[in-house]
Parts: structure tokens; sequence; C-alpha cells
């Protein structure tokens, strides 16, 4: 397989390999396996709380805040966090981006609440 980037990119990954002491392929491999893994992750978590909302299951609000904070007290010691410029256009892009919304959360979200039904 190949992949082509721009040289730009080609430079920067020629250079943070370097840097890391790994071949420019090894490291887009470790990187590529990283998103690749991450997403899959995220798409599984995504469709247990999708599926768990279509049987009725519901996270409590004191739950996700409880984790929120727990997240918070992981990350206070953590006050410089650098990305490349790419990577950081890229999350601008994400961020500033019209929300997609799947499938399965418009239909749940279209159907009267719980509460209501009964």
């Amino acid at each position: 397989m190949e992949v082509h980037l721009n040289s730009e990119k080609e430079a920067l990954l020629a250079q943070i390999a370097a840097q890391r002491g790994l071949k420019t392929d090894e490291l887009a491999e470790f990187v590529l396996s990283g998103c690749l893994e991450d997403d899959a992750r995220f798409i599984e978590a995504v469709n247990l709380g999708l599926a768990a909302a279509g049987r009725g299951e519901f996270v409590e609000h004191e739950e996700v805040w409880a984790n929120v904070e727990r997240a918070e007290m992981d990350l206070a010691g953590e006050n410089h966090f650098v990305l490349p410029p790419e990577a950081w256009a890229a999350f601008v892009k994400t961020v500033d981006a019209p929300p997609k919304i799947p499938a399965g959360l418009k239909h749940l979200f279209s159907r009267a609440p719980v509460a209501e039904s009964r």
C-alpha cells in the first residue's frame, strides 16, 4: 500500500521519525495504528451507548459528572499540550464543523420521552 503525503507532511513525518530514532514508515504505521485503534474504540463506545439507550438504559447525571471530575483530576497536573500544526488544524476543523447526528441517535430523540409514554 502506498500513501501519498504533501511535501510539508512528509517533511514533518521525517523530522519526528528522526527525533524518535525510527524510520518514517515505522512512525507512519505506529501513528496510523493508534488512530485506527482509537477510532474503533470510539465507534464501539458509541454503539454500546446507543444500544443501551435503545433499551431504555441511561447513565445517571451524577455518574457522568463523577467521570468528568475524575478526568479533570487526572489532567490537573498537565498544563502544556502541543500538537503539530497539521494536527491543530485538523482539530480546529473538527470542532468548527457542523455536528454529525447518527441516525440511531436521531431516531432515539424522535420518540416520546419514557416518562411521557407511561
